[in-house]
């Protein structure tokens, strides 16, 4: 994906720092270095939380059980503060409600920070 985006985008602009939490689905998949690499073509201050490597909304179940949304992401909304950071980016759509309900600015989809920084070559 980063390959192709690169090929085919150009940067329009920079967005300023912005957070990023990965999925475990792109963790477990081994993508998690190429969805970095993907928000370090929008912004030149990408900050990766420590110690939050999920949000614990574990797909549909942080509807039921907010309760491991909330714990696994205990460390974000401090880190967050501390760094004065005001969007957040990730990608998958769950992930993104629990990370807004806790963390205190609005996270969404990567889709719309490429949208925002690249233009069509």
């Amino acid at each position: 994906m980063v390959h192709i985006i690169s090929n085919k985008m150009d940067k329009k602009e920079y967005c300023s720092e912005i957070k990023f939490i990965k999925d475990m689905f792109h963790t477990k998949k081994g993508l998690k270095d190429k969805i970095t690499k993907l928000a370090e073509m929008c912004s030149s201050d990408v900050l990766v939380p420590e110690e939050v490597s999920c949000c614990g909304f574990a797909g549909d179940k942080g509807f039921t059980l907010p309760e491991v949304n909330k714990y696994a992401l205990r460390k974000l909304k401090p880190q967050i503060e501390r760094s004065c950071i005001k969007y957040g980016f990730s990608n998958s759509r769950t992930c993104e409600i629990g990370l807004t309900t806790h963390s205190g600015i609005p996270y969404q989809s990567i889709v719309y920070l490429v949208d925002k920084c690249t233009e069509r070559k």
